[in-house]
């Protein structure tokens, strides 16, 4: 990285990308339809390099940051410590801004990038949805890994919706926001309260199990993704003639599954897609998944042989963070957790002794308590003194500076240098190697340091170019 890292905005509202990468940013939306054995679909924003560039001049090319309303009036609703006019005056400033991406680009596949990218899942918190990661998100997606960001249907976020495929559509009320062909039935925000422990206990770990299984069905995606066994959705128009010669009987599927394609998926699954004994959560293994109601005019196929499932790693925060674990007590296909200001909460005693694989707490003042973090096998726990419930989202690029300290977003570290000293961290747990087979296709503009915390040690949040990174003590304790 180094004195070049954050790339600033020459535009007043476009998202700040505060440790950005040398590739570009392509992101397209995909949503999959409710299937059998309890499959609920998914609903998710892959971000990955591209070979778009951002050469046009201004931002009114750009995608909005949010570009539905629902999503920034539930999301602006969870800022509890301001009034109803500046909940409006926030709402009028977000909704305005734009991120630095292109929409639906194809996947780079130029020799300045690994030919198999390594995959990170992102598991979002309370209140929040899909987009609210948007600049951690890219940031990482920039150094050359494939970033999908999961949009939760178990009451926790903000706003979402799931669009049910319809072949006909009677009216056009029927669709609300939606597209021809789609109905769409919206899913609120679900307000427990904050002075119902007991009740708010069993609803997060309730949660927490429906997360894990989106996690593991959004990851089963990417593994058709790499496989190359994905196809158009039979209600739309068909390019390829296989789509289009496809029995009745094949019209609930997406995927087209040959008995050499179903042997490479066994064999993929057997090696680390297992769930460990006891665990109550199903996979899923219907070859007859739900097909795309969402991102099918996308060419997926751009994927195929490009996806290195071998290292995953699966991040969340808040109780996406507690998601995070969860996956990884329930399945070994993540070789790695990344926990940003993470609930422990919900989740169960057992948890903490089946987690095996390497895991960064990042935290706040007043967050997890150190001690439950410590029951986990492989741990590593830093506090970042200055750090707000909302520091690790984009609420701080977006509202500052004074309107986000005075909603306390941020504190007194400039928004910029706290994002990027995230991903920095972040970046450095990534490149760290792990017990397993080496991977060789770590992006190679991130460095790999010996230690995240020799960063931490000379950094200070200071305005000077990042130094070296250099090794020190791992009994280091690092408070910033």
């Amino acid at each position: 990285m180094g004195a070049g890292l954050t790339a600033p905005s020459t535009s007043t509202s476009a998202l700040p990308q505060p440790g950005i990468g040398p590739h570009p940013v392509g992101m397209v939306d995909v949503m999959t339809a409710e299937g059998a054995n309890g499959d609920t679909g998914i609903f998710a924003r892959p971000d990955a390099a591209t070979f778009d560039c951002l050469t046009r001049e201004g931002d009114d090319h750009l995608p909005y940051w949010i570009e539905r309303k629902e999503y920034i009036a539930g999301m602006v609703s969870q800022l509890k410590t301001v009034s109803k006019r500046g909940q409006w005056l926030a709402e009028w400033i977000i909704g305005e801004r734009r991120i630095r991406c292109v929409k639906r680009a194809a996947l780079a596949t130029t020799d300045t990038i690994p030919s198999r990218l390594p995959v990170i899942l992102f598991s979002h918190g309370v209140g929040e949805s899909r987009h609210q990661h948007s600049s951690l998100c890219s940031a990482l997606a920039s150094h050359g890994y494939v970033v999908a960001a999961i949009e939760h249907r178990d009451y926790s976020a903000c706003w979402t919706y799931k669009l049910a495929p319809e072949c006909v559509v009677t009216s056009a009320s029927s669709i609300r926001g939606g597209r021809a062909g789609r109905v769409e039935k919206p899913m609120t925000f679900l307000d427990i309260g904050e002075h119902d422990g007991k009740r708010e206990n069993k609803t997060r770990n309730q949660q927490v199990h429906k997360r894990v299984a989106e996690c593991v069905r959004l990851f089963h995606f990417l593994e058709e993704c790499d496989l190359g066994l994905i196809n158009r959705c039979p209600c739309c128009p068909s390019t390829s003639s296989s789509s289009s010669s496809a029995s009745s009987s094949d019209t609930t599927s997406m995927f087209s599954f040959s008995s050499e394609e179903s042997d490479q998926m066994k064999r993929r699954r057997s090696r680390g897609s297992r769930g460990r004994e006891g665990c109550r959560l199903p996979l899923h293994t219907d070859s007859g998944a739900s097909r795309l109601v969402l991102g099918e005019e996308y060419e997926w196929g751009l994927f195929a042989d490009r996806l290195d499932l071998t290292s995953s790693v699966i991040m969340g925060v808040g109780l996406g963070a507690a998601t995070a674990l969860a996956c990884c007590s329930f399945t070994t296909d993540f070789q790695k957790a990344i926990a940003l200001d993470a609930t422990l909460r919900p989740l169960g005693a057992d948890v903490y002794t089946r987690v095996v694989q390497p895991i960064l707490f990042l935290n706040r003042p007043g967050g997890a308590a150190p001690e439950a973090q410590a029951k986990f096998e492989d741990a590593e726990s830093i506090t970042l003194m200055d750090a707000e419930p909302h520091t690790f989202s984009d609420l701080p690029l977006l509202l500052r500076p004074v309107l986000g300290r005075r909603l306390r977003l941020n504190g007194a570290t400039d928004a910029d240098q706290m994002a990027e000293t995230v991903v920095r961290v972040c970046a450095a747990f990534l490149q760290t190697p792990t017990a397993g087979p080496a991977s060789s296709t770590r992006p190679s503009s991130l460095p790999s340091p010996s230690s995240m915390k020799a960063f931490l040690l000379e950094q200070h949040f200071s305005c000077n170019p990042f130094p070296p990174l250099t090794p020190v003590p791992d009994d280091t304790e690092i408070f910033l």
